[in-house]
């Protein structure tokens, strides 16, 4: 038993290295020869036949009946010469299970392994021709909309689709929407202010009106068209091709956010103090939480960091979260810089710097293509293609751009070292300084007294389990 194989791929619209689908993968070890074409009057099929006329294989192995030809009568042609070489087409199916009206074409596995059919190769009939000819029509038309798809994302045009909410459809980009746009900056505004995203999620609905799950909520801190960028199905991403909701400092302190939020339960992410989710007891493991005591027909409040969860008997007693944060804030200023100079971290400007002259470089090479499609050295195609390239690389250097720290970490350490600017911050202030600093705070009992033990986020992780 002989299998060839065919396949066909427009080089103007795909990738002229088109590979098998996954369905194909237990045939492809039976291939004997492989046929491969990507260019319209198709050279290869004719090789193919040329070879056929001697010694023809039993099977031929095809992606596609499309591949065959442009038109479906073309490919009816092309098939009524496959049955004259008593040759039987193998056409994979579009899903894992094999298609019931091209059973014909694509037989079971199990009657590949038992050898070659017996049976001859029967006639098409008219319902046959009916079911290849829809068949072609459905592939036919595939393939236009993958190829104008194609050709959309080569200018830089948005994906097929309904546009993300706070966005309407351009003629050739994305443009705001003043109806839906004020939603989505409220959401950002709220997220940067307070770090929660359900939070933010409840802001909306309580003071826009507008319902939106948690999931939304991420997608819109998260996704690259809110940033002013295209990602498409493919993973690729194209910058700057429409105006954003979320400017560039605002996406790289949203990243920080959710970052350092990763560390925090869900409920303590947005919890108005700035210890909350920060502090452990060093000897059951257990987190502690906040908690508020007041007395009656008094306005004064008492807070406390109690354990959750201590199973020692006795349990591990509260502790004043005033001496906590005031222990902490010492600690800081006493360790911080110490800390930081011990660290052998790369310069930043360095490489700031670096990742920049690379993106002058991305920058110059585009006007270089533009300069060389209007002197004919590259055509239309071939410039698009490149453009294509470069911006997609110039989108993956602006998010590691993005991704550095803002400030030199050892000039910052120095400011932060000083106790007379903790004096003056906001809980909310105070919060945003501790989470960007710390991993976590561990308390050590000593009998009668305590001390702090902090844990930087440049440092490894050491927290106990609960």
């Amino acid at each position: 038993m002989q299998i060839w194989s065919y396949r066909y791929a427009d080089n103007s619209g795909t990738d002229p290295e088109y590979p098998w689908p996954p369905v194909a993968l237990p045939f492809l070890p039976l291939i004997q020869d492989q046929y491969a074409d990507n260019e319209p009057h198709r050279p290869a099929l004719g090789a193919l036949f040329q070879r056929c006329q001697g010694h023809p294989p039993d099977y031929l192995l095809l992606a596609d009946l499309g591949d065959l030809a442009k038109t479906e009568v073309e490919v009816l042609q092309v098939l009524d010469r496959l049955q004259a070489l008593q040759v039987k087409p193998l056409v994979l199916p579009k899903t894992p299970e094999p298609v019931k009206d091209l059973q014909l074409y694509a037989p079971q596995m199990a009657s590949l392994n038992q050898g070659p059919d017996p049976l001859s190769l029967v006639p098409l009939s008219s319902s046959d021709y009916f079911c290849l000819g829809m068949h072609c029509r459905q592939g036919e038309h595939q393939k236009k909309l993958q190829l104008g798809h194609h050709r959309n994302r080569l200018q830089g045009r948005p994906p097929p689709g309904k546009p993300p909410f706070g966005y309407r459809r351009g003629k050739q980009r994305y443009l705001i929407d003043r109806r839906t746009a004020p939603i989505v900056k409220a959401f950002y505004e709220h997220f940067l202010l307070y770090g929660s995203l359900r939070g933010a999620v409840r802001f909306l609905c309580q003071s826009w009106g507008k319902r939106i799950s948690a999931s939304t909520g991420q997608r819109w801190l998260t996704h690259p068209v809110y940033r002013g960028h295209l990602q498409y199905r493919t993973g690729q991403i194209l910058a700057n091709t429409h105006p954003p909701l979320l400017s560039g400092l605002q996406a790289a302190q949203v990243d920080r956010i959710l970052r350092r939020n990763h560390f925090l339960p869900a409920r303590s992410a947005s919890a108005p103090r700035s210890l909350a989710g920060l502090v452990y007891c060093a000897e059951c493991g257990s987190r502690l939480t906040v908690s508020r005591v007041t007395q009656p027909r008094k306005a004064k409040t008492y807070l406390y960091l109690q354990p959750q969860g201590c199973e020692r008997q006795p349990k591990c007693s509260a502790l004043s979260y005033g001496q906590v944060l005031e222990h902490t804030i010492a600690q800081i200023c006493q360790q911080l810089p110490e800390a930081v100079q011990t660290l052998q971290i790369p310069a930043l400007d360095d490489r700031k710097a670096q990742l920049q002259q690379d993106m002058e470089r991305k920058r110059w090479l585009l006007g270089q293509v533009a300069e060389l499609e209007t002197t004919d050295i590259l055509d239309e195609a071939t410039a698009q293609q490149r453009t294509l390239t470069l911006k997609t690389e110039m989108a993956e250097l602006e998010q590691q751009i993005a991704a550095l720290p803002p400030v030199n970490l050892l000039e910052t350490s120095q400011a932060i070292a000083l106790p007379e600017f903790w004096l003056d911050l906001s809980e909310s202030e105070r919060r945003f300084y501790l989470r960007e600093f710390l991993r976590a705070i561990y308390i050590h009992r000593r009998s009668a007294s305590w001390e702090v033990q902090l844990e930087f986020v440049f440092q490894p992780a050491q927290r106990p389990e609960p």
